[in-house]
């Protein structure tokens, strides 16, 4: 048989709570639960943006509720305490430094769904660069190999790795990022191996730049890496995400008129806790939900239960 039922309410509730930064232990203590107990109720809040990994002393992560931060009373300057529409213009900062040349790389985590590949993109253009000529997107797996392979071929371009997190995962992947990424005037590569394919070098000077784009949060990525680039963590509770959705009304489903979609978005915002998974995709498909209730007069709010 197994523990006591844990209440996964009383421990978010005592989470919310709290005024500046907490580790696991903390919550552990004041829940009078274990802290395995509360690990399982810390990876649903990070998943969903409702906490975020402040920062590190050593090991320890230190965690704060989306929007409260802080130290012993100490407010850090850190990107929780900007609104959401304000941390996505920092990042599209950090991806101009890319595109002119400022930066050799950037690498912006956090939720799926909330726009940050067609940020990046949509920078990257803005620059006047042209996907597949100044910019490559990279998805999928990669072994280290095809990664070395890419970063040869590529040596002189941007790199956008886009949800592909395989590179992070194998030895080899990231100690090729690590010559890549190093802050040394000359990047240099190598794959000393009998079975490098004759095409290949063994050695090159890697020139070209990075972005990195991942549904990981930042700490779940190799330290070195991101002591290589700048980093951003897009963490952001279900409410920091309606709050930017109406930043960007106009812009998704264009053909949809405005104060439809502010109904849409009235009612999400409502029930934004209902939902497993919320993001700007939700959004989207409730828009969609929207519509073809109306052209089938069907009701588009029970709709919105059933299908999403």
């Amino acid at each position: 048989m197994g523990g006591p039922r844990i209440d996964t309410n009383k421990v978010k509730q005592i989470v919310n709570a709290q005024p500046r930064t907490f580790t696991v232990e903390d919550i552990a203590r004041e829940a009078q639960i274990s802290v395995a107990s509360v690990y399982n109720v810390f990876n649903d809040m990070l998943a969903t943006g409702a906490i975020v990994v402040d920062h590190k002393i050593g090991k320890k992560k230190m965690y704060a509720v989306s929007g409260k931060g802080s130290d012993d009373g100490i407010i850090k300057p850190n990107i929780i305490h900007l609104t959401p529409a304000q941390r996505f213009d920092y990042v599209g900062t950090l991806v101009d430094m890319v595109a002119t040349g400022i930066s050799p790389s950037v690498m912006v985590t956090g939720l799926s769904g909330i726009g940050k590949t067609f940020l990046v993109k949509t920078r990257l253009e803005a620059n006047g660069l042209q996907e597949n000529m100044d910019f490559l997107m990279v998805t999928g797996h990669a072994t280290p190999l095809g990664l070395y392979r890419l970063l040869s071929e590529h040596r002189n371009q941007r790199l956008v790795f886009d949800d592909c997190d395989s590179i992070f995962h194998e030895a080899d992947s990231v100690n090729l990022l690590k010559a890549a990424l190093d802050s040394y005037n000359v990047r240099k590569v190598c794959w000393h191996s009998s079975r490098l394919p004759d095409d290949l070098e063994p050695s090159f000077e890697f020139e070209g730049q990075i972005i990195f784009v991942s549904n990981l949060t930042a700490d779940r990525i190799d330290e070195a890496v991101k002591s290589r680039t700048f980093v951003i963590d897009l963490q952001m509770s279900r409410k920091e995400i309606c709050e930017y959705l109406w930043t960007l009304i106009d812009d998704i489903e264009p053909a949809m008129p405005h104060d439809e979609k502010a109904e849409i978005l009235t009612e999400l915002e409502l029930r934004n806790a209902s939902f497993e998974q919320f993001n700007i995709r939700t959004f989207i498909k409730a828009c969609r939900v929207y519509r073809g209730a109306k052209a089938s007069d069907k009701n588009w709010k029970e709709m919105l239960t059933v299908l999403i």
